[in-house]
């Protein structure tokens, strides 16, 4: 079983040297509370590229926060999937509730409606 992941984020030149940067994704660590905690930084970044970054490209011509709020919530999307996919393994969630979650993630509010339905389920959880 792995039980933690190096996920390569890439790598740039900086003068004579290579960096390259890590993110370290620990299984084990992965919870509930993670899961709320990502699905509200995705419903923010989303709402963020809806009713900000896409008037400011369309209205305003300024298409330069699309670039980076857009890039944000794509990175913070498949985080979310990924959390949602290791919480409900770890949880035995149903499938539903994976299907439920990944509708949540494609629709405006959407995470902060399935952030409700998982924090009725914490108690639930921490009793188990």
């Amino acid at each position: 079983m792995v039980h933690d992941v190096r996920v390569y984020c890439g790598s740039f030149l900086s003068g004579s040297c290579v960096h390259s940067s890590f993110i370290l994704i620990d299984f084990l660590t992965m919870n509930i509370q993670t899961l709320r905690v990502v699905g509200f930084l995705e419903g923010i970044s989303f709402l963020l590229l809806l009713f900000v970054a896409m008037p400011m490209k369309y209205i305003f011509d300024n298409p330069i926060l699309v670039k980076y709020v857009g890039m944000g919530h794509g990175v913070l999307f498949i985080l979310f999937l990924i959390v949602l996919f290791v919480v409900c393994e770890k949880q035995k969630w149903s499938l539903k509730m994976f299907i439920l979650g990944l509708i949540a993630s494609i629709l405006p509010f959407g995470p902060f409606v399935f952030d409700a339905k998982i924090k009725k389920l914490e108690p639930e959880q921490a009793e188990a």
